[in-house]
């Protein structure tokens, strides 16, 4: 099976065929574009390159450049061929769909404009309250994954560790969000929305589901972590205080959070240590792993378009109704 990343344009323009994505724009031409354009109209109905080769009517060597050419900038993941992987192998074709699916997350239309600095007063303080919910989830979702006691002690030690490792850490969060002039008291008792409760929703039905599809929901988020006081980091952040001053304080303690976790290693993958625990994996475990990454992807957008939707005033910043019984019978 092959996937186009869903939000790559492909388009024809006289002779050029054109296949981009916010970042790269990849043009072919004359006999490089027909053969191209003969790939993408027939990848999303084979499994393997040999399918594809045939139908195309291309050599298995020509489909391989064309596809090597869109994977080396993520606009294709490749899960043909899967069968019989090494533990090795399986880990790199992890990290290739972990980096696949984290890129189309960050291509979506609020985090472009939040990290390009176009977001609102309202977008960036809702960003940072829900993203307090998301940390303070830890101690559910993280708790019912790691708390497991069958198999070999030191792989299932990699899931205790990591959970001790994030537990409580949404007080850094919270202490951010004081500092720009929200309520320290108030937050902790209103509701996060929908959308976050959806993601947070799957995370505990996937840390409760087995250690290997508890494992696979961090895939996506520690495939964007960087290393530890890199200038990327530190300019991203410099980048991100000087685009919304008033939010300061949030992204000082984002900035420490993040050199926490490189301090941590935790820009490793946690499912690697299962990986070694589990197998060899079926093909059907191996396919729960994919698909496991790419809900997690959908799940994140959903919660990232549901802070765009809901936070487009002070008044959804400062105050959200809180749940109670009274409330509803008086209904």
């Amino acid at each position: 099976m092959f996937i186009v990343r869903p939000d790559v344009t492909i388009r024809s323009e006289a002779s050029r065929l054109v296949v981009e994505d916010a970042n790269v724009s990849l043009a072919f031409e004359g006999e490089s574009a027909t053969a191209t354009s003969s790939v993408l109209q027939h990848i999303a109905f084979c499994r393997t390159v040999s399918e594809l080769a045939e139908s195309t009517k291309l050599s298995a060597r020509t489909v391989k450049s064309i596809l090597a050419i869109f994977q080396e900038d993520n606009l294709i993941l490749d899960l043909s061929d899967m069968s019989g992987l090494t533990t090795h192998d399986l880990v790199k074709k992890i990290h290739q769909a972990s980096s696949f699916w984290n890129m189309h997350v960050m291509q979506q239309a609020f985090p472009s404009r939040f990290f390009a600095g176009e977001a609102t007063w309202a977008e960036v303080l809702g960003w940072g309250i829900e993203h307090y919910f998301f940390t303070r989830a830890v101690n559910e979702y993280m708790a019912r994954g790691a708390s497991r006691t069958q198999g070999a002690t030191r792989h299932l030690e990699e899931l205790w560790k990591h959970y001790a490792e994030e537990a409580f850490h949404d007080e850094i969060f919270l202490h951010g969000l004081e500092g720009c002039g929200l309520d320290a008291h108030s937050l902790p008792r209103r509701p996060p929305l929908a959308s976050t409760m959806a993601l947070l929703n799957f995370l505990f039905e996937k840390g409760a589901e087995s250690a290997l599809a508890y494992a696979s929901v961090f895939c996506v988020m520690q495939a964007g972590a960087q290393a530890h006081n890199t200038p990327d980091m530190e300019s991203r952040y410099d980048h991100l205080r000087s685009c919304y001053p008033f939010a300061s304080s949030l992204f000082d303690a984002f900035e420490k959070h993040d050199n926490m976790d490189a301090d941590l290693g935790h820009d490793a993958l946690t499912i690697e240590a299962i990986l070694e625990e589990e197998a060899p994996l079926s093909d059907k475990q191996i396919r729960q792993i994919f698909e496991t990454i790419e809900q997690t992807a959908n799940h994140f957008m959903l919660h990232l378009e549901g802070i765009a939707r809901h936070y487009k005033s002070s008044r959804s910043v400062t105050y959200r109704q809180f749940p109670n019984a009274i409330g509803a019978a008086l209904l």
